[in-house]
């Protein structure tokens, strides 16, 4: 039987949902990933940051009729735009059940 381990990735890269929509982007940026779990204090998933979700958060500014500059603001945080609730499987769970989570 074939589970969930062999298609998880056991070094993750992750984020605190107090954290700035600045230090994401940058994270994801450097480690060119395109998706961030977000873990509480006590360990916990409790949400999804897509590259989706970061584009939102970006304000974009004309500096003319022809060209734009995109920012983030500090003060917006990870939790503002973070997707929630998020559905988990354990390492152990059978493949078919977790397409069946995903479909």
């Amino acid at each position: 039987m074939i589970t969930s381990t062999k298609l998880m990735t056991s070094k993750i890269t992750s984020i605190h949902p107090e954290a700035s929509m600045l230090d994401a982007y940058e994270l994801m940026f450097f480690k060119e990933i395109r998706h961030l779990p977000v873990f509480d204090d006590e360990k916990q998933l409790v949400g999804m940051l897509s590259d989706k979700d970061v584009q939102r958060a970006m304000i974009v500014n004309k500096t003319s009729p022809t060209s734009q500059v995109l920012s983030l603001n500090a003060d917006e945080k990870v939790s503002d735009f973070m997707n929630w609730p998020v559905h988990s499987v354990l390492e152990e769970t059978p493949l078919v059940k977790v397409i069946e989570e995903i479909i």
